[in-house]
């Protein structure tokens, strides 16, 4: 008897085993074709030979962003186990990705577009973002005797489509959700992209929207449209009141990203103290650390006591876009300056 009941919990086992396996291979992001979708024959090639032979105006836009280094950006590959390892699980189908349009969008936590376990030095390339499951392309508008078969698909300009990666790990769709852009119908495409006029495939002028995609290493984009401070000394304290401008966390997503108000307080001529405020997003690795960023519409006050002998006071707005950027490249949001009565 008690080697029958042993005989049907193996059993069983295994059978629970075979089902686990089944849903990896099956449901798992490492498909080796394209989600099952037979689209490798596009998907495996460079952005260059699959798209930019014919549209070089855009393929050149795209080439210059952090889309197309997604796979070997510095600050990303530090997620391999300290630039040594293998690519984070958590991390890798969206920096290497299926065509995500090929299968469902969520912004859920716990969604992942299916990981592309070849060509990801294309990072998240053309096919990536405009490649349907039939292998037509998703644009804004259709043009059914075109090479790529470009048919209008409305889900390519929504939130829901960016965050379907810019959400999972970096929760930038969530947090736009909370702010007032949202409730405007202010999408993600609305601040982050332009229009630009460019010679399209077929030879003619036309406007089209921009691939550069505008975001943290704009400095023209994060200067304008960022923060809005004012600066106020009351009694003995230096007073300053930051409003975040942005759909989302200030600086936004990622933790290599940093926003820095540094206060200089002088004597006569010399430099008397100097001190700052710094608002990021913690690494993982930094367990305790609180996220100090700004909210989305956020006003915050920052209070610091003047030093004793100081007679004057000079506070920057910093933006600093990555860890290795040097004091000298960093953004200059604001900057003021005042005599101390």
């Amino acid at each position: 008897m008690n080697s029958r009941i042993g005989l049907r919990i193996c059993c069983a086992a295994l059978l629970a085993l075979l089902c686990l396996a089944f849903c990896v291979v099956s449901c798992g992001s490492t498909s080796s074709d394209a989600g099952g979708t037979g689209l490798r024959h596009i998907t495996a090639l460079l952005s260059r030979d699959a798209c930019g032979r014919c549209h070089e105006s855009v393929y050149e836009e795209w080439a210059d962003t952090l889309h197309a280094r997604a796979w070997t950006d510095p600050v990303y590959r530090q997620s391999f186990d300290g630039g040594r390892g293998r690519p984070s699980v958590a991390c890798r189908s969206c920096h290497s990705m299926e065509p995500i349009l090929a299968g469902e969008i969520s912004v859920a936590y716990e969604w992942r577009p299916r990981y592309r376990p070849y060509n990801q030095e294309d990072g998240v390339g053309c096919a990536a973002c405009h490649l349907r499951s039939d292998g037509s392309v998703a644009c804004s508008g259709s043009a059914p005797d075109a090479p790529c078969r470009p048919v209008g698909d409305p889900r390519i300009a929504t939130p829901e489509f960016c965050g379907a990666c810019h959400n999972p790990s970096h929760d930038a769709y969530f947090e736009w959700k909370q702010s007032r852009y949202s409730a405007q119908g202010v999408a993600c495409g609305d601040c982050h992209t332009k229009k630009v006029l460019r010679v399209g495939a077929d030879g003619r002028s036309k406007v089209g929207v921009s691939h550069r995609w505008r975001g943290g290493f704009d400095r023209e984009f994060v200067v304008g449209n960022s923060i809005r401070a004012r600066t106020v000394i009351e009694g003995d304290s230096l007073v300053m009141r930051v409003h975040n401008l942005t759909g989302h966390k200030f600086p936004g997503e990622v933790p290599s990203r940093a926003f820095i108000i540094q206060m200089e307080f002088f004597d006569q001529e010399n430099l008397l103290h100097e001190d700052f405020f710094n608002l990021r997003r913690p690494f993982k690795s930094e367990v305790g650390n609180p996220d100090n960023r700004l909210l989305p519409d956020e006003s915050r006050e920052f209070r610091y006591a003047i030093p004793e002998g100081a007679r004057r006071v000079r506070v920057s707005y910093l933006f600093k876009p990555t860890p290795f950027a040097m004091p000298q490249d960093w953004f200059v949001l604001d900057l003021w300056e005042g005599v101390v009565p």
